[in-house]
């Protein structure tokens, strides 16, 4: 991609904004299958081949068909959203091929959500175990007898922030990071903060290191900036040696641009040269 001023970035979100919306059509739709780790593990992939030849077959052609990162449910993978116009946003999970081409059949084609039996149903008390047998869950307005994703025990407590576009973009897809105002905090920055600035706002954040120590980032950032030696480089450590850690993981698989920017921000500050992200070998 060639390099963009501040104003073309503009323009670009604008655009990538306007991308986003559904069309006019009241069978337009989105089907969103997720394929973080844990899903393409537990079969993501011939879900996916399944729910483009259904749509194929039946001749279906203003649904598109995006793959996006991990819902946060890796135990109801595979799954897949289905975004209508008319329609609440649905998530499925335990998906096969068969039950995928059931929600095209039923849900895109025929506009009936296929509600077994919803997921999570925290208003009556009913527990995660029967939960993790049940098929359906909607977003807000909640179709009847589908709770609303808000509100089930597994994601009713649950505040993301650096998760925040999980299972919501394209992860390969600059576009759709910008539409979700993508790289506006590195345009912040470089439409006048100075690197000291930039420094003194994380540090009063209270942003620290997510590793044992807890570091305080903005007081990290400024050692490194009263570094008099040239060059700099900045390192995105992704090694995550704690035993069964995978938050870097899902990270970079759901929003790889959000590490992207914030190596740009940090390099900004402490005024590197370039930048690297270090990844095990083992994360594809």
């Amino acid at each position: 991609m060639p390099r963009l001023t501040i104003e073309e970035l503009r323009k670009k979100r604008e655009a990538a904004r306007a991308a986003q919306r559904l069309p006019a059509g009241a069978k337009a739709g989105r089907i969103w299958v997720h394929m973080g780790t844990c899903g393409v593990a537990a079969g993501a992939r011939n879900v996916l081949a399944a729910v483009r030849d259904e749509l194929k077959q039946r001749g279906i052609t203003d649904i598109q068909v995006v793959t996006t990162g991990c819902a946060g449910f890796c135990s109801r993978e595979p799954m897949m959203t289905v975004e209508m116009r008319e329609l609440p946003s649905v998530i499925y999970g335990d998906l096969n091929p068969e039950k995928a081409r059931r929600i095209v059949t039923e849900h895109v084609a025929g506009g009936n959500i296929v509600v077994e039996s919803a997921i999570g149903a925290g208003s009556n008390g009913a527990s995660e175990k029967s939960a993790a047998e049940n098929l359906a869950s909607a977003s807000p307005p909640a179709a009847p007898k589908v709770p609303r994703i808000s509100d089930l025990p597994f994601f009713s407590k649950q505040q993301l922030v650096v998760l925040r576009n999980k299972a919501a973009i394209d992860p390969e897809k600059f576009e759709d990071y910008l539409a979700r105002d993508g790289y506006a905090a590195l345009e912040k920055v470089l439409s006048g903060m100075t690197p000291e600035a930039v420094i003194e706002e994380v540090t009063r954040s209270g942003l620290r290191g997510r590793g044992g120590a807890g570091f305080p980032t903005g007081v990290k950032w400024k050692i490194c900036r009263g570094e008099k030696r040239t060059p700099k480089y900045i390192i995105g450590n992704c090694d995550e040696g704690d035993p069964g850690a995978y938050m870097d993981r899902s990270l970079l698989e759901s929003d790889p641009h959000s590490v992207i920017e914030g190596i740009t921000i940090a390099a900004y500050a402490i005024g590197a040269s370039r930048g690297f992200v270090y990844v095990r070998s083992e994360y594809p």
